[in-house]
């Protein structure tokens, strides 16, 4: 079974085959059936002690979260903690692997930037590449707006895949979400990107006002005029490239002094194939 939803941080995922335990690491196996293992340095059983673990930052960089194969989760999952670069916290499954992989709803509130804070095992937090890992995350954190697509990119697992196929007269904009912001605020947007093509112009975002109907242009000002950025402009290389545009938003917003941005990762170039991650819209205070 293989399901996905993407919404406001919200992820409908199943987990997949064990993985090598870390021997400095608190793992951690939930079962509803209390069922001890060698491999668990705690069992957790009941909702509330999961809920506990998960949302009072008990996790600890380099933990391991097992889930019982079999078992079935209706109860959304708050995660706010997170793990560090090489040192990140990891969730599998456990148990008799003839028996479903367990699913659960997460909500994940903290992302912690750039910094490769989860990862998956096989057949976990990223689906399999055909799926081409367009998961987004969406949150209003005390003020604090972001977009993030979660995944290692030094492990290759990258988030967002983007593919113009040459022979096919498509929308180049085959990836877009929308954030809600303040109105006259200054606001970045950071990101990591690579591509597969021979022209700087295979991967290009525009940023687009949907309350005030304008573009964000190069100059930092919004116009009517159609605008794919030039900062977001990557070359063609192995190499991830961070890219990053600081911006002030539009003075008017709604009634409620908000703006919806409109962000669209564009493959502008058939044949282009653009691979993002780690994608940030952050107040620039909060830097």
């Amino acid at each position: 079974m293989k399901t996905q939803h993407i919404a406001k941080s919200l992820l409908l995922i199943q987990l997949g085959i064990m993985f090598p335990i870390n021997t400095y690491a608190t793992t951690y196996c939930i079962d509803r059936e209390a069922v001890e293992e060698t491999t668990c340095d705690y069992v957790l059983t009941s909702i509330s002690e999961v809920d506990n673990l998960m949302s009072n930052n008990k996790l600890q960089a380099g933990d391991n979260v097992l889930f019982n194969r079999g078992d079935v989760w209706t109860e959304q999952l708050d995660i706010k903690v997170s793990g560090v670069a090489g040192l990140p916290i990891t969730f599998g499954a456990y148990g008799d692997i003839n028996l479903p992989n367990p699913t659960i709803e997460w909500d994940f509130n903290l992302f912690n930037k750039r910094n490769g804070g989860f990862e998956r095992v096989e057949g976990n937090i990223d689906d399999d590449v055909s799926d081409d890992f367009d998961k987004w995350y969406e949150g209003n954190n005390g003020g604090l707006n972001y977009i993030a697509a979660i995944s290692n990119i030094e492990d290759g697992n990258t988030a967002v895949k983007i593919h113009h196929d040459i022979n096919e007269n498509v929308d180049p904009f085959l990836r877009n979400n929308i954030a809600l912001v303040k109105a006259g605020v200054e606001y970045y947007i950071d990101l990591y990107a690579r591509i597969d093509a021979m022209s700087r112009e295979g991967l290009r975002i525009r940023i687009r006002d949907m309350v005030n109907n304008k573009d964000l242009q190069d100059d930092g000002t919004w116009s009517e005029q159609f605008n794919l950025l030039e900062e977001f402009s990557v070359s063609s290389t192995d190499t991830w490239e961070n890219v990053s545009k600081e911006f002030i938003t539009e003075p008017t917003g709604d009634s409620n002094g908000n703006i919806q941005l409109r962000i669209d990762i564009v493959a502008d170039i058939p044949g282009t194939t653009a691979y993002v991650d780690n994608i940030y819209l952050q107040e620039n205070s909060s830097r």
